[in-house]
C-alpha cells in the first residue's frame, strides 16, 4: 500500500504544473470578461493538453497497480493455501483429536485464478473504470472554482485532490483483491483436503469491524460452494468445518458486540439503530443483507434503519475501517 501511495505521489508531481497553468489561465480569462463554460473549457488547449497527461499517467499507474496487485494476489493464495491447512490441523488439535490425514492442495493450482476480480473483470480495467468520472468532476471543479473566486493554486490543489481518488480507489481494490484471493485459495485447499464439510464465517473481534459482519459470524456452516461475500475492505475469514468434529468453541459477532461497552456499541451501530435494536425491533442477525453490485459483485452491506423499521437512519454507515 505505501508503495501505491509513493508513485501516486510522482504522479501527482509530474501533473501539479498542468494543474496550475490551466487555473491560472482560466482566471487571466475571467478577469478579461471572458466567462469559462464548459465548452469553452473543451476548446482550450491547455485543459486538452491536461486531459491528454493525465490520462497518461492514470493508464500507467493502473497498469504498474495492476501488475503489483496480481503479485500480492499470489502472495496472499499461497499464505492462504498455507493457513487453510494449519486451521484444518488445529481444529483436530483444539478438539483433542489426532489430526486426520488430508489432501493438501499445491500452491501452483491456485496462481492461475489471478490477476482478475471478484466479478470475473481484469484487475487493470477495473481500476481505470472510474477515470471518465474524474474528468468530468476536474472540469465541474475548475468551473465552480473560478465562479467563487478562488485562487488559481487552490483550484489546482482542488483538482490534485479530486485526481488522488484514483488512488483511493487503488488502495481499496488492491486491498479487496487481495483478501479475496486469500478466501479463494483457502477455500480451495478446503475442497481438495476431503476432510471439510463447510466453513463458518468469522469476522475480527475488532471495535472498527462492521456490524454486518458481526452479524454474519453467527456459528452457522456454509457451503463449501459458497463464497464469503464480504464487503470492500472486509477482513473476514473462513474457519474451517470438519467432517465428524463439534462445531469449535468461540465467541461469535453478536457475544463480541454484547461485550463492548455502550459508547463503542454507538459508534458502530449508530444512536438511532441501536436504540432500534435496545427496544427490540430487530434482530442482530438482520444488520446484514446482500446486495448486487457491477463493480465488486455480490456482497454483504449493513442493513439501514429504514430496511429494518421503517425509520429513517440518518447516521453513516460505518464499514471495515
Amino acid at each position: 500500500m505505501a508503495r501505491m501511495a509513493e508513485r501516486w505521489y510522482g504522479v501527482e508531481k509530474r501533473l501539479w504544473g498542468s494543474y496550475l497553468s490551466l487555473a491560472q489561465e482560466v482566471e487571466e480569462k475571467v478577469k478579461l470578461g471572458q466567462p469559462v463554460t464548459a465548452s469553452k473549457l473543451y476548446q482550450m488547449e491547455r485543459y486538452k493538453s491536461l486531459l491528454g497527461q493525465s490520462m497518461v499517467e492514470t493508464q500507467k499507474y493502473q497498469k504498474w497497480s495492476a501488475g503489483l496487485i496480481e503479485q500480492r494476489q499470489k502472495d496472499l493464495a499461497r499464505m492462504g493455501v498455507n493457513h487453510a491447512q494449519e486451521m484444518i490441523e488445529a481444529s483436530y488439535l483444539d478438539a483433542g483429536s489426532v489430526i486426520g490425514a488430508f489432501t493438501r492442495l499445491p500452491v501452483e493450482a491456485v496462481e492461475m485464478m489471478m490477476g482478475y476480480a471478484s466479478n470475473g473483470m481484469p484487475l487493470y480495467d477495473l481500476l481505470f473504470k472510474s477515470y471518465p468520472d474524474t474528468v468530468d468532476k476536474l472540469t465541474d471543479i475548475l468551473i465552480e472554482a473560478t465562479a467563487k473566486g478562488i485562487n488559481p493554486r487552490k483550484s489546482a490543489r482542488m483538482m490534485a485532490d479530486e485526481m488522488a481518488r484514483n488512488l483511493q480507489r487503488s488502495l481499496v481494490v488492491a486491498r479487496t483483491e487481495q483478501i479475496r484471493a486469500y478466501r479463494r485459495a483457502s477455500t480451495e485447499q478446503m475442497k481438495e483436503s476431503g476432510v471439510v464439510e463447510g466453513w463458518y464465517w468469522r469476522c475480527a473481534k475488532q471495535s472498527r469491524t462492521c456490524a454486518a459482519c458481526m452479524a454474519m459470524d453467527d456459528g452457522s456452516v456454509h457451503d463449501l460452494d459458497e463464497d464469503l461475500n464480504d464487503h470492500p475492505n472486509g477482513r473476514c475469514f473462513k474457519q474451517p468445518a470438519i467432517i465428524g468434529l463439534d462445531p469449535p468453541a468461540t465467541q461469535h459477532g453478536k457475544e463480541y458486540f454484547e461485550s463492548l461497552n455502550e459508547a463503542t456499541q454507538r459508534e458502530i451501530m449508530g444512536d438511532k439503530m441501536f436504540d432500534a435494536w435496545k427496544e427490540g425491533k430487530f434482530d442482530f442477525g438482520d444488520l446484514a443483507r446482500k446486495v448486487e453490485s457491477d463493480e465488486w459483485g455480490t456482497h454483504v452491506v449493513r442493513a439501514s434503519l429504514k430496511e429494518l423499521v421503517g425509520e429513517e437512519d440518518g447516521d453513516v454507515i460505518r464499514e471495515d475501517e
